[in-house]
C-alpha cells in the first residue's frame, strides 16, 4: 500500500537513501590517509643503533642538575624541511619525548639546522656553538648533501674527525645521525660510501650512530608505500610521520644509553 512503512518501520525509499549515505561514509573511512598511515606504518627504529654504549655527560646532567641541554645540528633534516611546522621537526619531537621520559628534569633541545649545508659549513657553526656554551649532548645529522654533491669519503671523514675532536674537547656527548634513504638516489654506491664512512668512524671512536639510512631502507624493503608514508611530497625530505619516528627513536636510544640503574630513577 502506498505510503505505508516496511516491516522494519521505514519506508523503502528512506532505507535506500540511508544505505547510500552509509556507503559513502564507509568509503571515506577506508580511504582516510591519516587512518591508513596509523594502521599500516611501523616506525621500527629499534634495530638502527648499536646498544652498549653510554652517554655519561647526559647521565650526569640528569642526575646532578635534573636538566639536559641538547644541540641538534645539521642541514634540512634538522631544520625540519618537509614538516608541517617547527613543532613537527625532529628536534621538537625529541625534546617532547625526552621530557615525557624524565618529567622531573628540564629538557632543552636547540634546533641548529640549516637546509642545504654540507659538513664543512656545519663544522664551522658547530665549533662556534661549542665555544659559546656547553651542551650535554650534540646530535649531529650529516652526510646527505655531501654525498649528493660528490664529496669524497676521505675529505668527508676529515671534517667528521675534526667535529668529533671539538665535541670531545667540550666534554659533550655525541650521537651521529647518518643520511636518509629516498627513492631517487642516483648513485647508490657513492651515496652509501659516506653512510659507511660515518658507521666506520663511529665504530672506531665508540660513538653511537643512529642509522636513519638503515631505518628508512627498511621501510622501503617492507613496502614502497611504507617509505612514502614517511616522506614529504618531494620524496626526499621526511614528513611529520618520518620526523616523529626519528625524534622518538633518538629519544628511546638516548634514554637507554643514559640509564645507570637505580640512581637514574630519581630523575624520572
Amino acid at each position: 500500500m502506498q505510503g505505508t512503512t516496511s516491516s522494519r518501520g521505514l519506508a523503502p525509499g528512506i532505507r535506500s537513501c540511508l544505505a547510500v549515505v552509509a556507503g559513502f561514509l564507509a568509503l571515506f573511512v577506508l580511504q582516510s590517509p591519516a587512518q591508513a598511515v596509523e594502521k599500516t606504518f611501523a616506525c621500527d627504529s629499534l634495530r638502527v643503533l648499536k646498544q652498549g654504549r653510554q652517554l655519561p655527560a647526559v647521565a650526569e646532567a640528569l642526575l646532578r642538575r635534573r636538566s639536559l641541554t641538547v644541540l641538534a645540528i645539521g642541514s634540512s633534516s634538522t631544520e625540519g624541511v618537509g614538516a608541517s611546522g617547527p613543532d613537527a621537526a625532529y628536534p621538537r619531537r625529541l625534546e617532547a619525548t625526552l621530557a615525557a621520559r624524565w618529567p622531573r628534569a628540564e629538557i632543552t633541545v636547540v634546533n641548529a639546522g640549516i637546509g642545504g649545508e654540507t659538513a664543512p659549513r656545519t663544522l664551522q657553526r658547530l665549533e662556534a656553538a661549542l665555544q659559546e656554551r656547553r651542551y650535554d649532548l650534540v646530535v649531529w645529522q650529516l652526510g646527505t648533501n655531501d654525498a649528493l654533491r660528490g664529496e669524497t669519503a676521505d675529505a668527508f671523514r676529515a671534517n667528521l674527525d675534526q667535529g668529533i675532536q671539538a665535541i670531545r674537547a667540550s666534554r659533550s656527548d655525541l650521537v651521529l645521525v647518518d643520511p636518509q634513504y629516498f627513492p631517487g638516489i642516483k648513485n647508490p654506491e657513492a651515496y652509501e660510501a659516506l653512510v659507511t664512512t660515518i658507521g666506520r668512524v663511529a665504530a672506531e671512536d665508540n660513538i653511537p650512530v643512529f642509522s636513519r639510512y638503515a631505518m628508512m631502507k627498511g621501510w622501503a624493503e617492507r613496502s614502497p608505500d611504507d617509505l612514502l608514508a614517511g616522506l614529504s611530497p618531494d620524496q626526499f625530505h621526511m614528513n611529520d610521520t618520518g620526523y616523529d619516528c626519528l625524534g622518538k627513536g633518538l629519544a628511546l636510544h638516548i634514554s637507554s644509553m643514559a640509564r645507570q640503574g637505580p640512581a637514574m630513577a630519581a630523575t624520572r
